[in-house]
């Protein structure tokens, strides 16, 4: 495995290099003001959400990148069963076009996830509690990590 920050290469499969560099830069540039306490909290109009303390460290695995890339092509919409990728969580995202390609379904499902904690927010204690776990709308699902 490779830590995100460095340029991997997946010669293992049909992901291509762009694809897979624009996915390690994106998520680490998304990843870093939420880190440090530099993203916006759409809860609050003029508020920063502070500094994570239980950020996990990324790392790049290929056959875990494999994995999710098949899992999309097998186009279900639903989550993968865990017994199938041990040790790694996944977000879904469904794209309601086909008119793009792979690295545009990526990039938009990344806009679409970084936009969530400065569109939509959550309170400022920063605890995903039931009443926002359970909005219909400004949801934050795929930003938050529960505890």
């Amino acid at each position: 495995m490779l830590d995100l920050a460095q340029s991997p290469q997946n010669t293992t499969s049909n992901i291509t290099t762009t694809t897979t560099t624009t996915t390690t830069s994106t998520t680490t540039t998304t990843r870093r003001p939420v880190a440090t306490g530099r993203m916006r909290n759409g809860e609050y109009a003029n508020e920063n959400a502070p500094p994570s303390s239980h950020m996990n460290l990324l790392t790049y695995d290929c056959a875990a990148e494999q994995h999710a890339f098949n899992h999309v092509r097998g186009c279900s919409g639903q989550g993968s069963i865990p017994i199938a990728r041990p040790g790694y969580s996944e977000n879904i995202h469904v794209l309601r076009t086909t008119a793009t390609d792979d690295l545009g379904a990526l990039q938009n499902a990344i806009v679409t996830w970084q936009n969530e904690l400065p569109g939509h927010g959550i309170p400022s204690n920063m605890i995903y509690a039931p009443h926002v776990a359970n909005r219909r709308s400004r949801t934050v699902t795929n930003v938050a990590k529960v505890h």
